[in-house]
């Protein structure tokens, strides 16, 4: 799995035109190393979900809206 989304992400016929066209080849490739980077360190993705988490269950239960203040 790791192994498809680096080479996704950093090769260049992957790349979505338009973005590339935008904002330069070279931003771009860096741009996408730290995505790949963040989303391979196992606590940046459990912060995520608990933020998710957090944000969902305030806007589905506003009473529990006191747990995560």
């Amino acid at each position: 799995m790791a192994k498809t989304t680096k080479r996704l992400i950093f090769l260049s016929d992957g790349a979505p035109t338009a973005l590339v066209s935008l904002i330069g080849h070279k931003q771009y490739r860096r741009c996408a190393r730290d995505i790949y980077f963040f989303t391979q360190f196992s606590l940046s993705c459990g912060i995520l979900w608990w933020i998710f988490m957090e944000r969902n269950i305030i806007k589905l239960h506003r009473k529990l809206r006191f747990l995560f203040l």
